[in-house]
C-alpha cells in the first residue's frame, strides 16, 4: 500500500524507526505461523484456509484503521500477517490442483499462473488509482475502503471451488514429506532457495521504497499515481513471462538477480525523479520472476499432499529474512540513511550471487 508509511507517520505520529518495526511485525508473524497454517491448509482444504485468512486480515486492517497505540498497530500488522499465512500457498495450491484436475488445462498451467500474477498486479494498479483519489479526501478513507475490499475478498473466497482432501495423511506426515521434498529434490532445492532470497529482497526493498520517497522529498498524495505507474510494469512483466519461459534456466535466474542488484543500487545512488524510472525496472523484474518461480516450484514438487506446506515454508523463510532486514532498518535508521540501506541491499544480492558462483565451482571441482 503506497500510503501505509505516510498514514502511520502523519495520522498515527510514528517515526521512521517505529514504522519499520510495525512493518516487520507482519514478517515475524508470517515466520511464526506460516508452517502451521500451511499444513492446516493441507488438512482442511485450501478454500477454507483462504476464508479463515480473509477473516483474520479483516481484524488486522480494522485495527490499523482505528488504533492510535503503537502496540495495537503492531498487533494489527501481525494479524494481517497471520491472515496472509492462511492464504499464502493455499491460493497457488488450489489453482494448481484445479488446473491439474482438468486434462485440457494441464499444458496451459504456465500461461494460467502468468495470468494469475497479471490480474494480481492489475488489482494493485486499480487500488493505487483509487488510493490516489481517496488520499485527496483523507488517508483514513483509504483504510475504510480497505475494510470494504477485504469483505469483498471474503465473499469471493466463499465461492471458490472445493477440492477433495485426502484424509489418509496426518499433519506430521505432511510436514515430513515437505521437508524431504525440499532437501532431497535437487531441482526443488535450487528453486526453493532462489525463491526465498528473491522474494525477501523484492518485498523488503518495495516496503523501504515508501519511506525512501519521503526521505528524498518525493513522497506525498501523488504516491498512488507513482505506484500505479510502476505497477503497470509488473503487469507487463507477468504478461510477457510466458514468451520468455523457454529461456528459463539457472543462468536466466542469475541474470535476473544481476539486473535486480544493479537496479536497486542505481535507485540508492540516484537523485530526484529518475529514481521512479529505475523503480519501474525493479517492478518489471518482479513481474517476470514471480510467475516464473511459482511455475517451476509447483512443477517439481513430488508430494502433492504437501504442496501448501512447501509453499508456506518458502514464504516463512522469505518473510523471516524480510523481517530481519526491516527490523535492522528500524534499529539503524537513525544512524544510517535509507539511501545507504538500499545500497546495502544491492550489496547483499551481489554477495548472494558470489555464493551461488562459488557453490557451482565447488560442485564442478568435486
Amino acid at each position: 500500500m503506497p500510503y501505509l508509511a505516510l498514514y502511520m507517520a502523519l495520522n498515527k505520529g510514528l517515526s521512521n524507526n517505529q514504522i519499520a518495526i510495525v512493518l516487520s511485525a507482519f514478517s515475524f508473524s508470517v515466520f511464526f505461523f506460516e508452517i502451521p497454517t500451511g499444513f492446516i491448509a493441507d488438512k482442511i482444504g485450501a478454500k477454507l484456509s483462504i476464508i479463515i485468512g480473509f477473516v483474520i486480515r479483516l481484524i488486522g486492517i480494522t485495527a490499523l484503521t482505528f488504533a492510535n497505540s503503537f502496540i495495537v498497530l503492531i498487533l494489527g500488522e501481525a494479524f494481517i500477517g497471520l491472515g496472509a499465512t492462511f492464504c499464502s500457498g493455499a491460493d497457488q495450491s488450489l489453482l494448481y490442483k484445479v488446473v491439474q484436475s482438468e486434462e485440457s488445462e494441464k499444458e496451459r498451467y504456465g500461461k494460467i499462473i502468468s495470468n494469475y500474477f497479471t490480474f494480481s498486479w492489475f488489482g494493485l494498479t486499480v487500488s493505487f488509482i483509487c488510493g490516489q483519489f481517496l488520499a485527496n479526501i483523507s488517508y483514513n478513507t483509504i483504510f475504510y475502503a480497505s475494510i470494504g475490499i477485504t469483505i469483498l475478498g471474503l465473499l469471493i473466497a466463499l465461492s471458490l471451488p472445493k477440492i477433495r482432501i485426502d484424509e489418509k495423511h496426518e499433519s506430521l506426515v505432511i510436514v515430513k514429506n515437505a521437508v524431504i521434498d525440499i532437501i532431497s529434490n535437487k531441482k526443488l532445492t535450487t528453486i526453493f532457495l532462489l525463491a526465498v532470497f528473491i522474494y525477501a529482497i523484492l518485498a523488503s526493498s518495495y516496503l523501504l521504497f515508501q519511506p525512501y520517497l519521503n526521505e528524498i522529498n518525493l513522497a506525498g498524495k501523488n504516491n498512488g499515481l507513482i505506484f500505479f505507474f510502476v505497477t503497470l510494469f509488473a503487469m507487463l512483466g507477468s504478461k510477457i513471462q510466458p514468451l520468455i519461459a523457454k529461456k528459463s534456466s539457472p543462468l536466466f535466474n542469475i541474470l535476473m538477480l544481476v539486473s535486480l542488484a544493479i537496479t536497486i543500487l542505481v535507485i540508492g545512488i540516484s537523485k530526484g525523479k529518475v529514481v521512479i524510472v529505475f523503480f519501474c525496472v525493479f517492478r518489471l523484474i518482479w513481474g517476470i520472476t514471480s510467475p516464473l518461480i511459482a511455475k517451476e516450484m509447483n512443477e517439481v514438487i513430488i508430494h502433492d499432499e504437501s504442496r501448501s506446506t512447501i509453499l508456506s515454508i518458502r514464504s516463512l523463510l522469505s518473510n523471516l529474512l524480510q523481517g530481519l532486514i526491516l527490523f535492522a532498518v528500524g534499529i539503524f535508521n537513525g544512524l544510517i540513511s535509507l539511501k545507504l540501506i538500499i545500497i546495502a541491499v544491492s550489496v547483499l544480492i551481489i554477495c548472494l550471487l558470489l555464493a551461488i558462483r562459488r557453490r557451482k565451482l565447488t560442485t564442478a571441482s568435486t
